[in-house]
């Protein structure tokens, strides 16, 4: 195949496949947009096809078998890594670590970093009472309250940016800051986390709306579905409805549905999820405070964009030398 890959342009050898082959295209071809185009021509007439951005997925395999057991033409695997074992592809510089609660993490950092959180206990019960703090500095309601960040700003690459920009070098910033360091300041960086958070998933669903796909509801489960302000800020900042499922273990029940409908339970996912998802309470965007929150998202992609300004003047060449005492000479 490395000599002849017009040999694998059509699967009509099933002797060439037995058991398996794993191929790897190094340099796919790609659009304009930076996309990587696939087809999978069925000898009915039909087939499948797919895009991705290799900037995302750098490895780019097809997995076919013939076998007694099955058949297989896995036309096209985009990952970030080859399959010869985790500590084989660890030590190429292959593996992509997503750590879990990245959420979380950011908001107690910067609850942490402020000089009254030994005060509050970390986790869930510290924004709680961060929380009942901003209900007391806006007594008036919820378009009140969302609008208290309004000189608060967070971009909140802290740790990386997973998605859309999959840039793990990203840092975060806080702008805004006065010579405050009470309560009321802590509870302002912590609302504006709360809503760059939310700034952060409605770009990822810009990037999919880009692609054709629209998000109109979004499904969270797991700690932060608890906090109010979390949900409250997707759903504004979103624009989409937020359902909270009331079951427990709401994503291990999405698990056996996909296995009761494999099973022949069910005919399709979404008759299996509406015979087994269970009810879920929705929070509605409030559209009063759409035009508030694009303000502040463009505020956010502003903070992206100076961010990587700020990346390119310091990786460019000093074409001065600084003399000891900060002068130039």
């Amino acid at each position: 195949m490395g000599e002849r890959p017009e040999a694998g342009r059509v699967l009509d050898r099933p002797e060439r496949w037995d058991p398996e082959q794993v191929i790897y295209v190094d340099t796919p071809g790609t659009d304009e947009d930076g996309l990587t185009h696939a087809m999978l021509k069925r000898p009915g007439g039909d087939g499948f096809v797919m895009c991705y951005a290799p900037s995302e997925f750098p490895r780019l395999g097809r997995w076919i078998l013939h076998g007694a057991d099955a058949t297989v033409a896995a036309f096209a695997l985009p990952a970030t890594c080859e399959p010869e074992g985790y500590l084989a592809e660890k030590a190429k510089g292959n593996i992509a670590i997503l750590a879990p609660g990245q959420a979380r993490a950011l908001l107690d950092a910067v609850m942490a970093r402020h000089g009254v959180s030994t005060g509050l206990s970390g986790g869930a019960s510290g924004a709680a009472a961060l929380s009942d703090r901003l209900d007391a500095l806006a007594p008036e309601g919820r378009h009140v309250r969302a609008s208290l960040t309004f000189a608060r700003h967070v971009q909140p690459d802290f740790h990386d940016n997973r998605a859309p920009l999959a840039d793990p070098d990203r840092r975060g910033m806080i702008v805004g800051l006065t010579l405050e360091t009470g309560t009321d300041d802590l509870a302002l960086d912590y609302l504006a986390t709360v809503q760059a958070l939310a700034y952060g998933t409605r770009a990822i669903l810009d990037a999919m709306e880009v692609r054709g796909i629209t998000v109109a509801e979004i499904v969270m489960s797991g700690g932060l579905a608890g906090n109010a302000d979390y949900v409250m800020a997707h759903a504004d900042a979103t624009g989409c409805r937020v359902l909270l499922p009331e079951g427990e273990e709401p994503v291990l029940r999405r698990v056996a549905i996909a296995a009761a409908v494999a099973a022949g339970a069910f005919a399709e996912l979404s008759e299996g999820t509406r015979a087994m998802a269970g009810p879920a309470r929705t929070v509605s965007p409030d559209p009063a405070l759409r035009a508030y929150h694009d303000r502040k998202y463009s505020v956010f992609k502003a903070m992206q964009a100076h961010f990587d300004d700020v990346r390119r003047l310091m990786a460019a060449e000093d074409e001065h030398t600084a003399a000891p005492n900060g002068r130039e000479d």
